[in-house]
């Protein structure tokens, strides 16, 4: 059994870490969906956690790409060697 401590633990960590995200759908749209998390045992929640986190390490990864696309194109080094001789 969890102390009342570890409780109020875990609701301060959650409150400084976690944040709550919700829409609203047509009352059919949300039945069916509940529909679809009950028949492959999973829940809504857990559903819409993955798709999001998917959303992201796939915006990640195309920042990533423009960032180091640009970065190529933007480089601050000269393409020919700088000599210390004078001539």
């Amino acid at each position: 059994m969890m102390t009342e401590n570890r409780k109020r633990t875990i609701r301060k960590w959650d409150k400084e870490n976690m944040k709550t995200f919700s829409c609203r759908l047509r009352t059919y749209d949300a039945d069916i969906f509940k529909e679809y998390c009950k028949s492959h045992n999973t829940t809504p929640g857990a559903v819409i956690k993955k798709y999001v986190t998917e959303l992201i390490d796939k915006y990640c990864e195309e920042q990533d790409k423009i960032h180091n696309d640009n970065s190529d194109k933007t480089s601050t080094f000269s393409d020919t060697p700088i000599s210390d001789e004078t001539e």
